[in-house]
């Protein structure tokens, strides 16, 4: 079994519709070189049919294609554990944000006796996220999981 085509669309409205359709493309025909399960083939037919079935073409649809898109991401990265470029340093950018540069900026707020300094513990937080994702995502790449993919948000 082999993962459909989108059919293709004349239909477009607006050049950034086609650059969503033509991005999620893209990411069917790198899915189409790698060994999938037939599990996972299905599951990305089916999110595929809704987006054919659909007659739209203006900015519902658009969104359409997103959802799917992430949809098909998301199967991707649980049932076969792969990854688009940078999956895990921009998950870990957030986090090193939240749990790391917030305590560390209160930690310096308090410590200085000046609340404003909260900030200082943001960009260090980020620093460290940001380095962290790097590095899982160098080691996803080596052990080839990563797909020639990149999300754009």
């Amino acid at each position: 079994m082999k993962i459909n085509d989108l059919n293709p669309r004349n239909d477009l409205s607006t050049s950034s519709t086609v650059k969503v359709y033509d991005r999620l493309a893209l990411l069917l025909k790198e899915l189409g070189t790698r060994d999938l399960s037939q599990e996972t083939i299905q599951s990305i037919n089916k999110e595929l049919e809704k987006i054919d079935q659909n007659s739209g073409s203006g900015r519902k649809f658009k969104n359409l294609i997103k959802k799917k898109e992430q949809k098909i991401l998301e199967v991707v990265t649980k049932q076969e554990n792969l990854f688009p470029a940078n999956y895990f340093q921009s998950h870990w950018m957030a986090l090193g944000m939240a749990a790391i540069g917030l305590p560390l900026g209160v930690a310096f707020g308090l410590a200085l006796g000046n609340i404003a300094f909260l900030g200082i513990g943001l960009p260090i937080g980020l620093a460290i996220g940001m380095s962290l994702g790097a590095e899982k995502d160098k080691k996803v790449k080596e052990e080839n999981r990563q797909l020639n993919y990149k999300r754009e948000f």
